[in-house]
């Protein structure tokens, strides 16, 4: 084969490599991007690729990091959650990055985006979703408790992973919240953080503190090693549990695996 036929042709052979490398098709998830609006820097939506080919409806949440952090810390929970249990996911960036506050701003805007994309014939998800939900870590994880206290009816689950500085005040919280935290985590105290913020919502909602062995705050931050392992199975559980209403998905929080040395829980 001539030397210029030879290259044109390895040329190609790694481009069809390269691309199939990064299919997110072969991991069951699709995503594309939204213009940041109001407190939303950025936004990336991942969604099951199935939905392409069917006319059901999915939950949807959004996703945040904490402080510092950018949606892209949080990638590996979206990519799980759309590719392995069907949930559509608005990963979003914060415009302020710093403050608790900040967080608030932009799941409330984050919020805004789903319905919006719900709604506009559009969209690949137009009329696609069903239920709502919050989800975010450390600054963020505080944030959407808050939230959830302004929304009320319109978000349906929540799950807050190593929150810090939720409000004590959550009477008008109404969607199911799961709270997960590493009994480690000195930067969000359990003590200080999760177990208060447990105790003041309330009892009429479905509510579950889990307090995971021998993990710390940063390991939540992308992945770190095969610790967002039974996190990611939890979080999905948990929406499939109260976005989707199996009811079979309750043993998950009743009899946690044997990571998990607390667990509150009114189910």
């Amino acid at each position: 084969m001539p030397k210029i036929r030879w290259f044109g042709f390895l040329a190609i052979v790694l481009s069809i490599v390269a691309f199939s490398a990064c299919d997110p098709f072969d991991d069951g998830y699709v995503y594309y991007s939204l213009n940041g609006s109001g407190a939303v820097q950025s936004c990336r939506v991942y969604y099951p690729s199935s939905l392409e080919n069917n006319n059901l409806s999915y939950p949807a949440v959004t996703l945040s990091g904490g402080m510092t952090n950018s949606k892209e810390a949080m990638y590996w929970m979206a990519e799980y959650l759309a590719g392995q249990t069907g949930v559509i996911v608005f990963t979003i960036s914060a415009s302020n990055n710093m403050t608790v506050n900040g967080y608030e701003n932009a799941h409330h805007d984050g919020y805004e985006m789903m319905v919006a994309e719900n709604n506009k014939p559009s969209s690949v998800l137009y009329q696609r979703i069903h239920n709502y939900g919050l989800m975010g870590y450390s600054m963020g994880g505080g944030a959407v408790i808050n939230v959830a206290n302004d929304l009320g009816d319109d978000v349906v689950a929540v799950i807050a992973m190593a929150p810090y500085n939720p409000e004590a005040i959550l009477r008008n919280v109404s969607a199911g919240c799961l709270i997960m935290v590493g009994s480690n985590d000195i930067v969000a105290n359990p003590n200080w953080n999760a177990e208060p913020a447990y105790e003041d919502l309330p009892d009429s909602i479905d509510k579950c503190l889990l307090e995971i062995g021998s993990f710390g705050h940063l390991a939540w931050v992308r992945n770190i090693g095969a610790s967002g392992n039974l996190p990611k199975e939890l979080a999905g559980d948990w929406i499939d549990f109260m976005m989707n209403g199996n009811t079979s998905k309750r043993s998950s929080f009743t009899n946690p695996p044997n990571q998990v040395v607390l667990n509150w829980n009114n189910l």
